[in-house]
């Protein structure tokens, strides 16, 4: 299952700088995928195949 939210939905966590250097890093690390500048999504991964199969469509 995939979950996309925007990066200032964590502005209450820390400040600014420190959520985008984070989120960065979970990219990074392929555990998030970057949709747009400052949106993001879970890999989608099929059980199935046991691979990840790229972004999901945004409607």
């Amino acid at each position: 299952m995939n979950v996309e939210f925007l990066s200032p939905c964590f502005l209450v966590i820390g400040n600014y700088e420190a959520v985008n250097r984070a989120l960065s890093r979970l990219n990074n690390e392929g555990k998030l995928t970057r949709v747009l500048r400052g949106l993001y999504q879970t890999p989608n991964y099929n059980t199935f195949l046991k691979k990840i199969l790229g972004l999901l469509q945004i409607k």
